[in-house]
């Protein structure tokens, strides 16, 4: 478990504020976060595969070194999706999950969840021509991710940004994410 001196907490002030996108492949999650990071003026950080055994201190380590309103375009919650679906494990357990949501919460971040219905993520892969995700592991990663998003409204607020929808709709959306990370910056 994560402890933090008051020190710490002060440090860790808004202004260090980290949004995390996550969703499924195909989702839209570097485009949202990308605009958004344009938009807001937040450091871009994409996350990548990582060969590291222990991830929370990777994370951890992260987190810690943020000292500007950063958007992240896939964290730490995909291990937990993925993990288990392509190693037959994840290499973070839900307790670390929720210390790390714990730092997030301490700096003010918050999680935007970005979904398409399965059909939508399904005809991307195919007309995209992805082949890392099978797509007959598409159903298991969205359910997996509604458990992980649940376990993150424990302790942080999650946006939800459904990249299925029309243009307009995502266009509202999108400046409704834009205007209340600018609000949450601001305070």
């Amino acid at each position: 478990c994560i402890t933090f001196s008051s020190n710490e907490i002060h440090l860790y002030a808004v202004k260090n504020m980290i949004v995390i996108v996550e969703g499924c492949d195909k989702a839209g999650k570097t485009t949202l976060a990308q605009t958004l990071a344009a938009r807001v003026d937040l450091i871009y950080y994409h996350a990548t595969i990582s060969v590291e055994t222990n991830l929370f201190e990777k994370y951890v380590d992260i987190i810690r070194s943020i000292n500007r309103p950063t958007i992240a375009d896939r964290f730490y919650p995909s291990e937990l999706v993925y993990g288990p679906l392509i190693r037959g494990h994840s290499r973070l357990s839900i307790s670390q999950f929720r210390n790390l949501n714990k730092m997030i919460q301490i700096q003010g971040g918050c999680f935007i969840y970005c979904f398409a219905n399965r059909s939508i993520i399904t005809d991307r892969f195919t007309s995209e021509k992805e082949n890392y995700l099978p797509i007959s592991l598409i159903p298991e990663t969205l359910r997996n991710y509604k458990r992980i998003i649940a376990v993150a409204r424990e302790n942080l607020p999650v946006f939800t940004y459904n990249s299925g929808l029309s243009q307009n709709a995502s266009s509202l959306r999108i400046e409704e994410l834009v205007s209340l990370l600018q609000k949450k910056i601001a305070t």
